[in-house]
């Protein structure tokens, strides 16, 4: 059977550290949802047992898993907005649920603290980043946490 990779389709339109500069990997909109064919579910099962992952540092894993399954397998995620959607509508599969946010329950400043990970030697071009881009607009606090 064809191996299958679905999901609402990102790309960059611009490279940035976060996905080490490139421009050419689709990934999926985690919160949307995505799914894999057991076909390559079991490919990628395969491929972890010949060479496990190493334990290199890992920004964002829904996009390094789409460059992994890329990279590894040949497939590259197709895009099904239709199915997998940003809100719920006729004909979705999954969607990104705002009830949280609506419900008036979770004050984001006192509840939801986001960690940035990173190591000393990356201070100077990745923090002011994500502090720049996101970091100071986030209604949740950010905690940068480092060697």
């Amino acid at each position: 059977r064809k191996a299958a990779y679905l999901g609402n389709l990102l790309r960059d339109e611009t490279s940035s550290i976060v996905h080490h500069y490139n421009t050419d990997t689709v990934y999926p909109q985690a919160l949307a949802g995505f799914a894999l064919s057991g076909s390559l579910a079991r490919r990628l099962v395969g491929e972890l047992k010949k060479k496990p992952l190493g334990g290199s540092q890992q920004i964002e894993p829904v996009w390094e898993l789409a460059k992994w399954i890329q990279d590894t397998c040949g497939v590259i995620l197709e895009d099904r907005s239709d199915a997998f959607c940003t809100e719920q509508k006729q004909g979705c599969v999954t969607w990104v649920s705002r009830s949280l946010r609506r419900s008036g329950k979770l004050r984001l400043r006192e509840d939801v603290i986001i960690g940035v990970k990173t190591v000393a030697k990356f201070h100077a071009s990745r923090v002011p980043l994500i502090h720049e881009f996101w970091g100071t607009k986030s209604p949740a606090q950010v905690l940068y946490l480092s060697n």
